[in-house]
């Protein structure tokens, strides 16, 4: 086998030059390890730095967090606080867009918060209502109004309400305006009630007169009426020819105009005397059974229009004055049986409204009331009837209101071609009576 020489390389580098290559390279390499434990350093110290930013980060985070759950309970707890005032609220942006519509002024002026936020204040509040010239005014020249009193409507509920404000400017940390505020307060239901005193106070009034009055007349037409008696009374015995029974006829209609004025002096103090109820429990059925059996023995009488009569108390016994319902309900069948001159139908129901009141019906298939008329009808000396006093509707108002109930009214008129007609008078009283007082038995 035959064994291959390795040829000897000739040196060609001399041994001095090779010894600074290898000294250049040892520092080449030192100088290496120097910079690679700089650059270690470097980054365990920008490692170090970066998780101490990392920390105060997220301290910095928790702390904003903190301040913005707190934030979040502050206007939380602002916002809780501004839906629970009873007063209204409306704030609008220098724009005069509403920002702020709080939940009180939804409610007095039955509006939808979120109907009435974005949107310009004289679109929510116009229509001769001051609140959006108040607001604007406050914005333009920065003056503020104080409880001022008007009236405050809207157009898209159509309501319409009395109220106090008071306006004022928005502004910010550097005093710069950011829109206006109003508050105001519902004063509808005071006001009413003030009208209402002021109306008692005059009625009051004209009761004291009214009495006064009433005794005066009554004298004279007591006289009047024994007079025209007697001289009926002494024509029927001497006088028979046809002048006669002229003279009789003129003295008939005496005794019936003197009848007429007493009844009407009668309604009137009937109306203006405060006579305070005496409640104890009754029965419905007994009152309106006792009526309608003298009011159907009176038409039988008279020969009458045949009239149907159709009575269903499913709510019978209450507390009330039997008397003061006995007048009420009389006047009421009355006026029903007047306006059926051909005949008809009168239906009185009562059933439960409620879980302590009893509404009671009367309907009647009559010619009906006039639209113009009836908005009006229980104001007194207001009538549809040539021989009305205009007082009976009232009085029956005042002894429903007597026993803290209420009345109202519905009316279809007679008209060619026209089908079901008639009015109904809607009763509602209490079952158990709020009169001071004790009840009877």
């Amino acid at each position: 086998m035959t064994m291959l020489q390795t040829p000897k390389l000739e040196e060609t580098t001399p041994p001095e030059s090779r010894a600074g290559e290898l000294r250049e390279l040892a520092g080449a390499f030192e100088l290496f390890n120097r910079r690679s434990e700089e650059v270690e350093k470097a980054y365990q110290a920008l490692k170090l730095r970066v998780a101490q930013v990392d920390a105060q980060l997220e301290e910095a985070n928790e702390r904003l967090r903190a301040k913005v759950a707190e934030l979040d309970h502050v206007q939380g707890h602002l916002r809780n606080i501004l839906q629970s005032i009873a007063d209204g609220v409306l704030a609008v942006d220098t724009d005069g867009i509403i920002t702020i519509f709080s939940r009180a002024a939804g409610r007095i002026l039955d509006i939808d918060p979120a109907d009435a936020i974005g949107e310009h204040c004289t679109m929510v509040l116009r229509g001769g209502d001051e609140s959006p010239l108040m607001l604007l005014e406050t914005l333009r020249t920065g003056e503020s109004f104080n409880e001022r009193r008007h009236e405050l409507t809207s157009p898209l509920s159509n309501t319409r309400r009395i109220v106090e404000s008071t306006t004022s400017l928005i502004r910010d940390a550097d005093g710069d305006v950011q829109g206006a505020v109003e508050v105001f307060r519902d004063r509808t239901e005071i006001e009413d009630l003030k009208r209402r005193l002021f109306r008692s106070d005059r009625l009051a009034q004209i009761g004291e007169a009214t009495a006064g009055l009433a005794h005066e007349i009554r004298n004279p037409l007591g006289g009047i009426e024994g007079f025209a008696a007697l001289m009926q009374r002494s024509l029927d015995k001497d006088i028979s020819d046809a002048d006669g029974e002229r003279l009789k006829r003129l003295a008939r209609n005496i005794t019936e105009g003197v009848r007429s004025l007493n009844c009407t002096v009668t309604g009137m103090l009937d109306f203006c005397r405060d006579t305070p109820a005496r409640p104890r429990t009754i029965r419905l059925s007994s009152i309106f059974h006792s009526l309608l059996e003298a009011l159907r023995m009176e038409i039988e009488h008279c020969s009458g229009p045949e009239i149907e009569m159709i009575t269903d108390f499913q709510t019978d016994e209450i507390e009330a004055d039997p008397q003061m319902l006995r007048q009420a309900f009389l006047n009421l069948i009355a006026n029903a049986m007047q306006s059926m001159e051909r005949g008809g139908r009168l239906t009185i129901t009562s059933r439960p409204a409620g879980d302590d009141s009893v509404r009671i019906d009367i309907t009647d298939t009559g010619l009906g009331i006039e639209p113009a008329l009836l908005g009006r009808l229980f104001e007194p000396f207001v009538t549809g009837r040539a021989d009305g006093t205009g007082l009976g509707l009232a009085i029956v108002k005042k002894i429903i209101r007597e026993h803290g109930g209420e009345i109202s009214v519905s009316s279809v008129t007679e008209s060619p071609g026209s089908g079901e007609h008639g009015t109904t008078f809607t009763i509602t009283l209490p079952v158990r009576s709020s009169i001071p007082g004790k009840t009877q038995r």
